[in-house]
């Protein structure tokens, strides 16, 4: 039997944010008189709020697939190309990529603060994915206990 780990993590603080910024859109184009206008911003503000809070990861002995938002099939690797991995509790800055070591090689699919799975790529590429269990995704990856490693 294939040992595997999911987690799908949301950050209703992101999606609140969205509906309120498209609800004061939304009241602003009513107020205008057009209320296609405010329903569309209503759609368009919920889906790129929906987009922007949710993490889904999918985690196998021989492949990590990683997917921002409710839908889409997300990025498959390899875990051959897994270099090196470690895990990083970071703070609200450090979800926007503030205070943390970047590359241009680097893809964020942080959401929350909290405890992040980095993936150091054989490309030299680095993968933060936000994840409830870093340890448990560990272990599906057979990789050593994870290392703790500064997020700046």
């Amino acid at each position: 039997m294939t040992q595997a780990y999911t987690s799908t993590v949301i950050a209703p603080i992101h999606l609140a944010a969205a509906i309120a910024v498209g609800a004061a859109l939304g009241v602003l184009a009513m107020m205008s008189g057009l209320v296609w206008l405010a329903a569309a911003i209503a759609v368009v503000m919920l889906a790129t709020g929906l987009h922007l809070s949710v993490v889904r990861c999918a985690i196998g002995p021989e492949r990590i697939v990683a997917a921002p938002g409710m839908w889409g099939r997300g990025r498959v690797i390899a875990t051959s190309s897994i270099a090196d991995a470690s895990t990083s509790d970071l703070t609200w800055p450090h979800v926007f990529g503030l205070g943390v070591r970047t590359t241009r090689r680097t893809t964020r699919l942080t959401v929350r603060p909290g405890r992040t799975l980095c993936l150091h790529l054989r490309d030299d590429e680095i993968l933060r994915i936000s994840i409830d269990d870093p340890v448990a995704a560990h272990r599906v990856l057979n990789l050593s206990t994870p290392t703790r490693r500064e997020t700046s």
